[in-house]
Formats: structure tokens, C-alpha cells, sequence
């Protein structure tokens, strides 16, 4: 039976779920006009001065001069009008001379006066005045300055003879520029907002409102941040993917992976049965596309065991599979041909990943190996460490991170080769402060290498253990900007585990978990998904798909319609509206805000 099509309009869908309220009550007083409550009445003047900001801003000056007779409130003192004429019109010597009417305090006023100084002496700089560009480095710069790092830094474009050398150096545009405006953001950070209100503040308020909104949306799944100001910002239910659109029985068994092209035209499944299908998923966007059409582009067929993994080249051309005949293969996705076969590895290949340049794959198998190699089957070089579950590459080719076998995530630095790595050794790691272990309660620590002589401890700058967990590590998924990354523990005492990690910093530490999806014995992935990555989606061994709210962890939907194991999940990266789940029961479902106009039977048709 189909489901009725939801509302899928995303602003101003009153949600009665996260629906935000207001804070500030309005009332209505019996001549007309609106008391504005306590909170108006403590901030008044403020907002009257935000108000006076922004009427200038928008060049109403009679309107501005009227409110302030009114009000009685000045939008800044006669001062610091001067001290901003006198900085916008280059007068350095008459804004230094005004500091001291500002009530700056004394430890601040050295920096203010070195930010002014530098601004003029980049101008003498830009206007050719070598000499006093020296002098004011000499006497007015010197003096202040509060580390010779800067000093010297300036110092150095005094030999800048090309203005575009001394724009791209300093990084300054130049006095006709915005540098003089950017001079007095910079002297916010110093003198206090009842004197200098900071530039363009309600705009920047009503900026802060929108993002916080939408931080606060939990079905926020589009692109668009910038929307209406008259209203509170929601989005509905029906923004996130929750039906069924086609269920794929081009399986004869258990299907193990399924992965978008990245540019979400094209879905590709890989499973028990040797085989893998590549799809047309633009097809499930059409609004009058029927179930009954399958998209189906190509099957790939040529493994002697059951494919694991797949992932796309970088331009969406090829193809690699990783399978339990201990290969990998490259497919041709338009003539679906097999293009090169990779035999290195002894066991079961577990994983493999794209270098951005197109040109190069690490694989990694139950050998214990990871080999990168090129698109000629030539091995560039290779890895022996624990046994790899998963592996990916960032997209600027600056690190690989890797799951293995001894429960441990490690981040390797691509600038160093794989090969510098000892081999025949369990992957050790390196960690150069004991404060980089873990606080959380279930999982383990980051390991600390107390023996310097160990050849691992001296690969500080090739690799690091990010985390060393208690439970089996099983899946990997790496969010685009190479930020943060999502890890599926199976744990077998309770339900499973997705944790998120942001690898940018350290100490490493889990900054979301999501629970409520079931892992404890098989291999379930984890994607990122929906506009801006804002959901995580996973598979489950209770039959259903998992959507989780990325920042604050909620558990969003459990969909059902698969009749066993979900072991995998991808995210259409840009029909935002989509994704597709692969079960042991053999069908792939694609899921997408509507349902399917004729539904092969009552099944087809999801819930959540």
C-alpha cells in the first residue's frame, strides 16, 4: 500500500518535534504599540545603537539623525568618529593621539599602536617612501612590537620593489583597498564595543540567528543557508530520505557493498554471488520514474569469489573491486570490461582507496599487506603491518587511515612512503605524549611507545595510532573535507556503536557516538550523508537502516523493508535526497523522499 506523499517543503514547516520557541514575548499594549518585555528594557540603548549601525549602513541619514533626537542615544562619541575618520583618511598621527580618549587598557594599547603603525607603513611602502618606511620601522614600530617574528617579517618587505610582490607577501590589498577597514575590525578585538561597535552587527546577529537554526534542524538536508528572515527556520520529516523508491533483485545472494559515483549518477553493488552491477541512479530522481524500469547499465563478472568492496576512480571512469579470490580488479564503468587484474595479495582483499591523482590504488588484504600500485599493475610501494578491515585516502593525498585487525585506527602521512614503514613487524604506532590517550569509558587507549630504540618510534612523521579501541573495528568511512572520520564498532555484549572522530587535532578524541543500530557479529558500514554531511547512516543486524543526526548524535528514523542483515549504505553525494541500502536478503533498496509510484508489492514501501 503506497504511503502518502509527504510534505516536503523545508521552511517554515512547523515540526512538532525540535520546533525552536521564542524567548522574548511581545505584548501588545492597548494603545497600539508593543511592550518589548525586560529583555527590550535592559538592552534598550543597545538596540537602538544597533539599530543607528544599521541605518547608516544603509545610507538613511535622515532617518538615523531623527531616531538619535528621539532616542537620545548617539551611535558612537564624537572620539571615536574622529579616531575612525582619522584611520579611514590615513591621518596616522592624529589616530595615536586619540588612544588615550579611548579607555584602552595598558596592556592593549601596545598592540593597537602596532597594528597602526604597520598599516602606515605598508602605505609608505605602496607609495614608494623607502626612507621613512625605515624610519617608521625604526622609532614607531620597534618600540612596540611584541615578538621579532612580525618585525621581521615587515622588515623583509622593504626590499619588495613590485607591488604585486608586496600585496602577495604581506597580504594586504593595498590603501585603496579594504585595509583600512580591516584595521578597524582588527582594533574591535581591543577597544570595547560601548565605544567602537563592531562592524555591521546586526547583520552579523542575524547571521549568527540563521546558522544557529539551522545547527538546531534536525532534517536541515539542503544546500540552501541563506533564507527568509521573517520567519523561524524548520524543515520537515519528509526532508530526509525515508521511502522506498526501488527495490534491485539483480543478486542472487547477499549483497556486501554498494557505493555512488561521485557525481551520484551511478550506484554500483558488489556481493556474495561474484558479481557487480552498476546502475543509473539518476533514473530514481525522476519524479515519473516507475519501479518497474531498472536502470541497470552494466554487470561486471570475472571474480571466483564473493566481492567485499568497491570504490570509484576520482573522475568516475573506472572502477576497482576487492574480493576473496585474493584480487583486485579495474573495470571500464562504459564498456564494463575488466582493464587490469592486481595479484599481489595471498588472502582475501579487504579494502582498497583512489589516490585523487586517478592514477595510483592502496589495497589491502587478511595478508597483512597494503600495496600502493598504478593503473599498469607496477606495486609503488607497500605496508606490512596487522591485518587492514578498511582503508581510505583523503582527497588532498595527504593521509591514509586505516582500521585493522589489532583494533587500532592509525593516520599515515602520504608524504613519507609506505615502504619507510618496518615490515614483517605488528604496526606499533607512535605516540609522543601519554595525554593522547582515550577518556571514554568503552573504549581503550592510544598506545605510548616507551621504547625509543624501536624502529616504529622513530616514525613519528609517517604514522600515528589515532585510537586503540576494546571492540572490533569494522568499518571506515572519511567525511569530504578530510576532517573527521566514522568507525563502526561490533560489540558483543550490546548494541553496536558508530563513533565520530576528528582527526584534525590532538588528542584524538571522539567528539559524537551514535547508538541504536545493532552490531555483534558481522561487518556493518557507516557513510556520511545528506547536504554538508549534516546525517550518518548505517546498517544494522536487527533488518533495519539507521539515520542519525550528525552533531547531536539523535537517532533519526529506523527504516524497515529489508527481511535481514543491512551490511551496507551509501549516501548519493549529490542528489541529497537519496541513498541505497544492500542486505543479506539479496535486494538493494533505494531509498528517497518520495515513495515509488507503483510499489512491486506492500514491502517495497518502508516505515519508519
Amino acid at each position: 500500500m503506497t504511503q502518502k506523499e509527504p510534505d516536503i517543503s523545508c521552511n517554515g514547516d512547523k515540526e512538532d518535534e525540535g520546533s525552536s520557541s521564542n524567548d522574548v514575548q511581545l505584548q501588545l499594549q492597548p494603545n497600539g504599540t508593543t511592550n518589548v518585555g525586560s529583555f527590550g528594557e535592559r538592552h534598550r540603548s543597545e538596540i537602538v545603537r544597533v539599530m543607528l549601525q544599521t541605518l547608516q549602513t544603509l545610507g538613511y541619514k535622515e532617518s538615523l539623525q531623527k531616531l538619535e533626537d528621539e532616542s537620545g542615544v548617539l551611535l558612537q562619541s564624537q572620539h571615536i568618529n574622529q579616531f575612525r575618520a582619522c584611520i579611514l583618511g590615513g591621518e596616522w598621527d592624529k589616530v595615536i593621539e586619540l588612544l588615550p580618549k579611548l579607555q584602552i587598557g595598558e596592556n592593549a594599547v601596545r598592540h593597537v599602536k602596532f597594528l597602526i603603525y604597520q598599516q602606515k607603513f605598508l602605505e609608505l611602502l605602496e607609495a614608494g617612501e623607502r626612507k621613512q618606511a625605515v624610519e617608521c620601522v625604526r622609532t614607531q614600530l620597534t618600540p612596540v612590537a611584541h615578538d621579532t617574528a612580525s618585525l621581521h617579517k615587515l622588515t623583509g618587505l622593504v626590499m619588495c620593489k613590485d607591488m604585486n610582490v608586496l600585496y602577495k607577501r604581506s597580504q594586504w590589498d593595498g590603501k585603496d583597498g579594504a585595509s583600512r577597514q580591516l584595521l578597524i575590525q582588527a582594533l574591535h578585538s581591543y577597544i570595547s564595543s560601548d565605544q567602537l561597535l563592531q562592524e555591521s552587527r546586526l547583520f552579523h546577529l542575524l547571521r549568527q540567528a540563521q546558522l544557529y537554526q539551522i545547527q538546531n534542524c534536525m532534517y536541515h538536508n539542503t544546500t540552501i543557508t541563506d533564507f527568509s528572515l521573517l520567519q523561524d527556520h524548520t524543515c520537515s520529516r519528509s526532508c530526509v530520505p525515508q521511502y522506498t523508491r526501488t527495490v534491485l533483485r539483480n543478486h542472487s545472494d547477499e549483497v556486501w557493498f554498494v557505493a555512488f559515483s561521485h557525481s551520484g549518477k551511478h550506484l554500483a553493488t558488489a556481493g556474495k554471488d561474484q558479481r557487480c552491477f552498476i546502475f543509473d541512479a539518476s533514473r530514481w530522481a525522476d519524479p515519473d520514474y516507475k519501479s518497474s524500469e531498472a536502470p541497470l547499465l552494466q554487470c561486471l563478472e570475472g571474480h571466483l569469489d564473493a566481492v567485499s568492496f568497491l570504490a570509484w576512480s576520482p573522475d568516475d571512469s573506472l572502477l576497482v573491486t576487492c574480493s576473496q579470490d585474493c584480487s583486485c580488479r579495474v573495470w571500464s564503468v562504459q564498456t564494463g570490461e575488466c582493464v587490469l587484474k592486481f595479484t599481489r595479495h595471498s588472502e582475501p582483499v579487504t579494502a582498497a582507496a583512489w589516490y585523487p591523482d586517478g592514477h595510483h590504488v592502496v589495497s589491502a588484504a587478511q595478508d597483512k599487506y597494503v600495496y600502493k600500485w598504478d593503473l599498469t599493475g607496477k606495486v609503488k610501494g607497500k605496508h606490512c603491518g596487522a591485518r587492514v578491515n578498511d582503508i581510505t585516502v583523503s582527497r588532498d593525498s595527504t593521509r591514509m587511515v586505516t582500521i585493522d585487525s589489532d583494533k587500532k585506527i592509525i593516520n599515515y602521512n602520504l608524504q613519507h612512503p609506505l615502504d619507510k614503514l618496518p615490515e614483517h613487524e605488528p604496526t606499533r604506532g607512535y605516540i609522543n605524549d601519554a595525554r593522547e590517550r582515550h577518556d571514554d569509558s568503552d573504549d581503550g587507549g592510544a598506545e605510548s611507545g616507551d621504547d625509543d630504540d624501536h624502529p616504529s618510534s622513530r616514525m613519528s612523521e609517517t604514522y600515528k595510532i589515532i585510537h586503540k579501541a576494546n571492540d572490533s573495528l569494522t568499518s571506515l568511512n572519511l567525511s569530504v573535507d578530510g576532517h573527521y572520520i566514522l568507525v563502526n564498532k561490533s560489540i558483543s555484549e550490546k548494541r553496536g556503536c558508530i563513533h565520530l572522530y576528528d582527526i584534525r587535532h590532538r588528542p584524538f578524541k571522539v567528539t559524537q557516538k551514535y547508538a541504536g543500530h545493532l552490531q555483534k557479529r558481522f561487518v556493518i558500514r557507516s557513510c556520511f550523508g545528506g547536504a554538508n554531511q549534516i546525517f550518518v547512516l548505517s546498517g544494522s543486524e536487527d533488518h533495519k537502516v539507521y539515520v542519525y543526526h550528525r552533531d547531536t548524535g539523535r537517532k533519526l528514523f529506523a527504516l524497515t523493508g529489508h527481511t535481514n542483515v543491512v551490511n551496507t549504505v551509501a549516501w548519493n553525494p549529490c542528489i541529497h535526497n537519496m541513498f541505497a541500502s544492500g542486505s543479506d536478503d539479496g535486494t538493494v533498496r533505494v531509498w528517497t523522499t518520495h515513495p515509488t509510484a507503483q510499489p512491486e508489492d506492500e514491502d517495497d514501501v518502508a516505515t519508519a
